[in-house]
């Protein structure tokens, strides 16, 4: 009667060790969200919960984020040492994005991976919004020495230097009177695209003698007003 009593406790401290000694974690979240204009540094997190009995370390692969052929990289995501068990830890990612990204929604799968062969995972998806911005060459333009009510012809490059097309796109002047015409008016300036622009300007009567700055070009689209 003794011996049966005997392989009975033994068999309920075998019982305990092996929960004792069982790992496991997971991910808080199934997939973060983030939304970030190009030229800019987008940010996420998400959880990690050691959920066993065991100390554990962490890595992360899968760093790369697609919209069709285009990428974008996870950066700024240190693995994790030795996660005390049943402790939780917030991991912080960073995605950088260049001016010129184009937009849309740019998805991948961060695979979470431990030292006791258990994986996790939490889908990524980014959406790249709209930068629109534009430059112009040369950035100044000399109209000489001039004379008052006379009209002038000039020239200078547009350059779509944003992540979208602007489209109704004019220009207009900083100051009233000068009658600015351009050549091309309500036209769509295309992604990374250089326009010529040949303009015509008529210096008022009214206009200060001497060396002055007349004023500035502006361009107006339905995206942007500069």
């Amino acid at each position: 009667m003794n011996k049966h009593l005997l392989v009975g406790v033994l068999a309920f401290f075998l019982c305990i060790i092996s929960v004792n000694a069982a790992p496991g974690f997971n991910i808080a979240e199934d997939f973060v969200n983030i939304t970030q204009q190009a030229d800019s540094t987008a940010s996420g997190s998400f959880a990690v919960n050691n959920t066993g009995t065991t100390d554990l370390d962490i890595n992360f692969t899968g760093y790369t984020l697609t919209k069709g052929t285009d990428q974008l990289s996870i950066v700024s995501l240190s693995n994790i040492t030795n996660m005390g068990n049943g402790t939780s830890q917030s991991k912080t990612f960073s995605v950088t994005i260049p001016k010129q990204q184009s937009p849309g929604l740019y998805t991948g799968t961060l695979t979470a991976a431990s030292n006791a062969s258990i994986t996790d995972i939490v889908a990524i998806r980014l959406n790249v919004t709209e930068k629109y911005d534009v430059s112009f060459a040369p950035s100044q333009i000399e109209l000489g020495s001039v004379s008052l009510n006379t009209t002038h012809t000039k020239t200078f490059n547009v350059t779509n230097t944003g992540n979208a097309n602007l489209t109704n796109v004019t220009f207009d002047f900083s100051a009233s009177g000068f009658n600015l015409k351009s050549n091309k008016t309500n036209f769509v300036l295309a992604f990374n695209k250089t326009e010529p622009i040949t303009f015509n300007i008529t210096i008022p009567a009214s206009t200060s003698t001497g060396n002055v700055t007349l004023g500035k070009v502006k361009i107006v689209s339905k995206e942007l007003t500069a």
